[in-house]
């Protein structure tokens, strides 16, 4: 594991804790951004994470306090290990934020994510940053796990893709049928007619 992950141990069933701590490896190994802004993932179990991260010098904006963004970007990626702890691929479909007081250069600022809410595919976390001097800002945010699109594929081919909102239509209404929405680009989904637009089908699906 990276040095930089140093995630907290928690015994949980079914192996949880390990699956947790080889998403959280494998995602750092790739999020380049914050590498780049020298975070760290000091702890995560699955449904929740904390990454940690000083103000840099470059982080600073005109008024000589970190950047709203910066923190933002703090909190996302706090969100991000905690929604992908438990395997799988969960991407943030909204998110707001509440700046609550500044952040100086060289504070050391740590954001906790914890999942309060999960149904279907879509979570919602919320998200503490905080400073030396207290909390500097709370964030709600809800992902969206991607699994769906890739199980079910589209219904008239490869070329097909699942609309981001249109996929959030996605309830399940038996054992065996789901209703879907989704859009073609290039063409009609139900008459294949030139043109981009929604459309709802069902179909059987088989375990």
């Amino acid at each position: 594991m990276d040095t930089a992950i140093r995630p907290r141990i928690c015994r949980t069933m079914g192996g949880s804790q390990e699956i947790a701590d080889a998403a959280a490896a494998a995602m750092f190994a790739e999020d380049r951004n914050a590498r780049a802004m020298g975070m760290i993932v000091s702890a995560v179990t699955p449904g929740s994470a904390t990454v940690e991260m000083t103000v840099l010098e470059s982080m600073a904006n005109g008024l000589d306090v970190c950047h709203g963004g910066v923190v933002f970007a703090l909190a996302a990626t706090a969100m991000a290990f905690a929604s992908n702890a438990r395997g799988g691929t969960n991407l943030a479909s909204n998110a707001s934020i509440e700046w609550l007081a500044p952040a100086r250069v060289d504070d050391r600022l740590v954001a906790e994510a914890s999942e309060t809410h999960h149904q279907g595919r879509t979570g919602v976390y919320g998200v503490v940053v905080s400073g030396p001097e207290g909390v500097v800002a709370a964030i709600r945010a809800s992902p969206r796990s991607t699994e769906a699109e890739k199980e079910l594929g589209a219904p008239f081919g490869d070329g097909q893709d699942f609309d981001e909102l249109a996929v959030g239509q996605l309830r399940m209404t038996s054992c065996t049928e789901l209703d879907v929405s989704w859009t073609t680009p290039g063409r009609r989904t139900s008459a294949r007619q030139p043109g981009r637009s929604s459309a709802v089908t069902r179909w059987s699906r088989r375990r």
